[in-house]
């Protein structure tokens, strides 16, 4: 028989559905089990320009990511629309008002160095047999000690069973990369020194990462005629808080009496980066 030209079927149909094994007399109008169930479907994105275009600072601001939902349930055109809303809503979901569906959110594998929210959570959809979208935000703040890596963000959503609609899951993965933060700290065993003429004096510098990626720190020497001025090395690789030492050898001219100031830099780089120099100005004197 065609529902669609039967209005009185309909009728019959839903009320027979909807009606408590006790009678008409209970006030609970949630659907009974029933083998009648619809499927639904449920699907997750996030704008992936907006996590390029973003700067994922470790200990700066929260990064806002949109996220966007699509929901989608399988009923028939019949059950959606006019005569009968009301017995046909309460048949469907069990309520006596055309309900939204909640979304709840879950992310799955937050690295320790991060903090993550979505919001809202639970977000809310309207149904229908056709996709409609909502958007929920996104939120990563990023601790000081988050390294320089690619990192897979899982997030999950759940759409709960609502009256014979059943529940479904999503999982998306959300990519993005902390910025890389090139900083080191320098320490001169001395800044002031005493280099007798034609004498090799030492200077140690200890260099420590303080950044989120394995560092190469290169040594610049100001050129003064006479002098020799050499590091060893020239430069140094090194790991996330580890310290490495370099030595300044100088050494002055055979006839060299007075003051003369020389400039040191420490720069550091990954590959094609490059952090802000760290410069120095020593005092060498004689006698």
């Amino acid at each position: 028989m065609n529902y669609e030209s039967s209005p009185l079927t309909i009728v019959i149909i839903l009320v027979v559905q909807i009606m408590p094994v006790e009678g008409i007399q209970s006030y609970d109008i949630r659907p009974r089990k029933s083998i009648i169930t619809f499927d639904s479907i449920l699907e997750l994105d996030y704008d992936q320009q907006a996590v390029q275009n973003a700067v994922f600072e470790p200990g700066g601001p929260p990064v806002f990511i949109p996220l966007y939902v699509y929901y989608k349930i399988f009923v028939p055109n019949f059950l959606l629309r006019p005569p009968f809303m009301m017995l046909k809503i309460i048949y469907l979901f069990g309520k006596i008002y055309y309900p939204s569906q909640k979304i709840y959110f879950s992310p799955i594998n937050v690295p320790d160095w991060a903090s993550v929210a979505i919001i809202p959570n639970p977000s809310y959809i309207n149904i229908s047999n056709i996709f409609t979208k909502t958007t929920a935000i996104l939120a990563i703040a990023l601790h000081s000690d988050a390294p320089a890596e690619p990192c897979v963000l899982r997030l999950k959503a759940k759409a709960p069973a609502l009256g014979r609609i059943g529940e479904n899951q999503a999982e998306l993965d959300v990519i993005f990369q902390p910025a890389t933060m090139l900083i080191i700290n320098v320490n001169p065993s001395q800044t002031d020194i005493i280099t007798p003429p034609d004498q090799t004096t030492n200077i140690s510098f200890h260099i420590t990462n303080l950044g989120n990626i394995f560092t190469l720190v290169s040594t610049n020497v100001s050129e003064i005629p006479g002098w020799f001025i050499s590091a060893n090395p020239p430069y140094t690789w090194i790991e996330i808080g580890d310290t490495e030492q370099i030595i300044l050898q100088i050494r002055p001219p055979h006839d060299f009496v007075g003051n003369q100031s020389i400039e040191v830099s420490f720069t550091p780089s990954h590959f094609f980066e490059t952090g802000a120099p760290v410069p120095f100005i020593l005092h060498a004197h004689y006698p």
